[in-house]
């Protein structure tokens, strides 16, 4: 027999997998979520540990927060942080079912089993997601990254850069829920209204990124201590480095247990003596 044939049937078939799995993102979708799961290699309870979900952009793939590194530079700074990253393809924004997807199958589970700290770090589309989520459940997220986030096009850009400050803007439409730029910035004018705090929200990206315009009308409405700059452009390269950039600030850093009263009470005692 010819083994010839069989590579080729067998690289056509590669080919077709591939191309469903392609055009599958492409449809709108209600379906439970793939995960994959990155928990830290401290042995510390869940209790002491933040939860990091990851949110992709529309390419590449949820694996690609492993292949670039950013799971391996994470477990470098030695944090208690687990990390999880859903497949959230465009087939959920298309299908308006990424917040609640995320709702059920990531945050509600994480939050039962002990997560008491949950961060969302969304690339590209995924901050899009990110503030969606934030926006919908404020109090299930302790703080966001938005990393090269793509915030809409001239349609939007061009109001909120002539109104001078995004506190000056005001949306076109009050029904933003049918127009999901004006929808993006009105949260983001709500989320200035507090100074970018409650929760934080940290803004990185490359100075050559192909979506920067945006970027730097955001940045102009945000605390400059929580803006990162790198060079590069729309890629996960410039990705992972803006993302060492936001770990190298150690915003996961845990902050130090408050000393309890009767403790401080003793110390203060011996130093007395």
């Amino acid at each position: 027999m010819n083994p010839i044939p069989l590579i080729h049937r067998a690289a056509h078939l590669i080919l077709i997998g591939i191309i469903i799995s392609l055009v599958s993102c492409s449809f709108p979708t209600n379906r439970t979520l793939q995960r994959l799961d990155y928990p830290t290699p401290l042995g510390t309870t869940i209790e002491d540990r933040t939860l990091i979900v990851f949110l992709r952009g529309k390419s590449g793939s949820h694996r690609s927060f492993e292949s670039s590194g950013f799971v391996d530079e994470l477990h470098k700074q030695g944090l208690p942080v687990d990390v999880v990253a859903p497949n959230t393809h465009f087939g959920y924004y298309m299908g308006r079912s990424v917040v609640d997807r995320l709702k059920v199958d990531i945050i509600d589970p994480a939050k039962s089993s002990g997560y008491k700290r949950i961060w969302l770090v969304g690339v590209s589309l995924g901050s899009i997601g990110s503030l969606l989520y934030l926006d919908s459940h404020p109090d299930d997220i302790d703080g966001v990254c938005l990393i090269a986030p793509y915030l809409g096009n001239s349609r939007i850009l061009d109001p909120v850069e002539a109104a001078g400050s995004l506190q000056q803007w005001q949306p076109r439409n009050p029904d933003a829920g049918k127009d999901w730029q004006q929808q993006i910035w009105q949260i983001l004018k709500d989320l200035q209204a507090e100074g970018f705090q409650n929760p934080p929200v940290y803004l990185a990206y490359g100075t050559d990124d192909r979506y920067q315009r945006a970027h730097k009308l955001l940045s102009a409405n945000m605390p400059e201590d929580q803006i990162f700059r790198v060079e590069g452009g729309h890629d996960f390269v410039t990705f992972a480095k803006a993302w060492k950039a936001l770990l190298e600030n150690g915003i996961f850093t845990p902050a130090p247990s408050p000393i309890p009263d009767a403790h401080r009470q003793a110390l203060a005692g011996s130093r007395e003596d």
